[in-house]
């Protein structure tokens, strides 16, 4: 059993078959299709290829790691000891040092413990403004470390065209981090060709997210099709 680093559990490793597509495998697999391509990130889903290894997510489980117990007195007293008959000897101030004991310039005990210096958090890096940005606060989203806009598609379900709408000058293949985009709740609609002929690794999946199409809506209007037929040099009809 294998952890991710987007905090999933791979349950069990997955093979890619001919005809198999992201859809296919989450339907047969019992996966939602959302949590299968997070768990995957690194695979594009319109450049599945026959024989990639796919996980198969399981949420981590997260329960409370068990308590540290706590460190012994570091002074090492003995509660029982009578403090009138202590071994150690006493010097004319009346302060008692234990036989053998070095002395430390600046009056400390060796092996005292000492409080561990916590750096101070440094300040995050202000974000990048979009130029024309203009939409509520609770649809802006900051670019993070290693984020493309096809993860951004993916997460907010949109279309490259509905972001490129919202975010008017803002070249989307070259985000820094700290961008701040604008990510609508609605897709917005574009005007589609009637038919289109897949490419090279192209699937149902990437045909629907390529038009923003639901999947059922691209079954429907192609009755003849089934899922895994929508390969290279299929010719399909797009539902307006």
């Amino acid at each position: 059993m294998t952890q991710r680093q987007n905090g999933s559990i791979c349950a069990e490793e997955y093979v890619v078959k001919r005809g198999d597509s992201f859809y296919l495998i989450a339907h047969k697999l019992g996966v939602p299709l959302r949590d299968l391509l997070a768990a995957n990130r690194d695979i594009h889903p319109a450049r599945l290829m026959v024989g990639d290894v796919l996980c198969i997510p399981r949420e981590e489980d997260d329960r409370p790691q068990g308590s540290t117990p706590a460190a012994p007195d570091s002074t090492g007293g003995n509660p029982g000891a009578d403090s009138g008959n202590s071994a150690s000897g006493s010097d004319e101030t009346g302060s008692s040092t234990a036989p053998g004991t070095p002395s430390v310039p600046d009056g400390s005990t060796p092996g005292a413990s000492v409080a561990p210096v916590v750096p101070a958090p440094t300040e995050p890096a202000p974000p990048v403004p979009t130029p024309g940005i203009s939409c509520p606060v609770e649809e802006q989203v900051t670019v993070r470390q290693g984020e493309t806009i096809a993860d951004i598609q993916l997460q907010s379900l949109l279309s490259r065209n509905t972001l490129q709408k919202a975010n008017p000058g803002v070249d989307l293949d070259a985000l820094p981090v700290g961008q701040t985009l604008c990510v609508p709740t609605e897709n917005t609609a574009c005007t589609l060709p009637t038919t289109y002929t897949l490419v090279e690794g192209e699937t149902l999946e990437s045909v629907a997210m390529r038009f923003n199409l639901p999947l059922g809506s691209l079954l429907r209007t192609n009755p003849c099709l089934a899922p895994q037929d929508f390969e290279e040099g299929v010719t399909v009809i797009l539902p307006r």
